[in-house]
């Protein structure tokens, strides 16, 4: 499928409301305005001529899967996500930022990134920062049109999570690093006392090799645990058989897709620039509602070629790239 493309912004850090012009070979249609209610997360998309059809196509895909009609627009990359809030930034008669700023001091993580707004720091016009989504949408419609000078810039969701995981990178790096074995040290093995018994039991490992050797019974004990192996082995051989053989259970009944749960993948990637147009290829092939689906892709920071092969991709919102920071 093409991606719906906004118009190009204004040089800068900032570009203005501004009605888009059709592209050729887009989904745009000159003239064309939805006949039908349409949700307000989409519906003002019908103003600057996106196709109606489209959109009404997009709201009833919501409403199959339960989700807002913008996830639908987006997660299936008929519209990359920075052109959908430059036209909203548009509509809303604010700006829209698409490059670094200074998130102030009430910027904190993760709630900034889980809430969708962040304050901005130093003399830019704007006070906060908003990257709504869903129902939000439209409350930040309706506080535009109360006033002719908003208080707010938007900018996405995407961007906004790359501007407080930079603000915030070591206070992120200590959480990864600390939190286990902070809150929960009985289960990290980080500390010494979590260590002792795994050193305890490697240690009697040891001595009963040495004995072993020393009685001359070493490699009849080798000889027993291989065997002992490669029995388990054949039984694991002569179940497989003997299940297959058997009647096939009923398969689970189909979930509607609205009650599907939203499936989050992790890919930890390093050096892997070279295949990452195959494995985006396997992750668009599931069989799995795109709007349900949130994939996540870490890179190393110093491994900047793979970052590089993922961001060429132009990926649509259902992924988002996470750069972990350096440490240890």
């Amino acid at each position: 499928m093409k991606s719906v493309a906004a118009p190009a912004p204004t040089d800068g850090n900032v570009s203005h409301g501004r009605s888009p012009a059709a592209r050729p070979g887009a989904l745009f249609r000159a003239g064309e305005r939805a006949s039908v209610a349409l949700p307000a997360e989409i519906g003002f998309l019908a103003a600057y001529g996106l196709a109606p059809g489209l959109l009404l196509a997009c709201a009833q895909q919501a409403r199959l899967l339960g989700v807002s009609a913008e996830c639908i627009l987006l997660g299936e990359g008929l519209m990359q996500e920075a052109d959908y809030y430059k036209a909203l930034a548009r509509h809303c008669k604010t700006a829209y930022i698409e490059s670094n700023v200074r998130l102030g001091g009430a910027s904190c993580y993760p709630q900034s990134i889980h809430a969708g707004v962040a304050d901005i720091a130093g003399s830019h016009r704007a006070r906060w920062l908003l990257a709504p989504r869903g129902a939000a949408i439209a409350r930040v419609i309706q506080a535009a049109r109360a006033t002719d000078t908003p208080a707010f810039a938007l900018t996405g969701p995407t961007q906004l999570s790359g501007l407080v995981q930079r603000q915030h990178r070591r206070e992120i790096l200590a959480r990864a690093s600390f939190d286990l074995p902070n809150g929960y040290p009985q289960f990290s093995a980080f500390q010494k006392s979590a260590m002792l018994p795994s050193v305890r039991v490697a240690a009697m490992l040891l001595m009963a090799a040495m004995a072993l050797v020393v009685s001359g019974l070493f490699w009849l004990a080798v000889t027993f645990v291989c065997g002992l192996v490669f029995l388990c082995g054949i039984f694991l051989r002569l179940s497989a058989a003997a299940m297959s053989d058997s009647a096939a259970a009923d398969s689970a009944p189909d979930l509607p897709e609205a009650l599907l749960p939203l499936y989050t993948i992790i890919v930890p990637l390093y050096d892997e620039a070279s295949v990452i147009a195959q494995l985006v290829g396997a992750l668009d092939a599931l069989d799995y509602p795109k709007a349900r689906l949130d994939i996540k892709f870490v890179v190393e920071e110093c491994d900047p070629s793979t970052l590089a092969a993922l961001t060429a991709l132009a990926l649509p919102a259902r992924y988002e790239i996470i750069v972990a920071p350096e440490g240890r």
